[in-house]
């Protein structure tokens, strides 16, 4: 989802005896890290709860509308904030809520 859908390339990744992890590249000089569960921890899915992530992008317009277009439910509409920026929201496959923003 992180690498097909919001185009974040991946830095470098691996597959460890404490689990699996990815480093992507979330715009200049910024990353975001996943981690998955040590080998032989638990392997059935838990839903995340109370975890949510703020993206600031170029374009909140274009990058709904490319979502959009590729088929990505749209959690939340575009909303321009008191607090000065444009932001919508969608959901990863694991439920996390994701926010792109752009200033206005």
């Amino acid at each position: 989802f992180y690498r097909e859908v919001l185009d974040m390339p991946v830095e470098i990744s691996w597959n460890g005896e404490d689990g699996p992890g990815a480093i992507l590249r979330a715009g200049d000089g910024r990353t975001v890290e996943f981690f998955g569960p040590p080998y032989g921890a638990r392997k059935d899915p838990v839903p995340c709860r109370g975890i949510e992530l703020s993206f600031e992008v170029d374009d909140a317009d274009g990058w709904h509308d490319r979502l959009a277009a590729m088929g990505v439910p749209i959690a939340r509409g575009l909303v321009d904030n008191p607090w000065g920026d444009r932001s919508f929201g969608v959901d990863d496959p694991a439920g996390i809520r994701i926010w792109l923003l752009s200033l206005i």
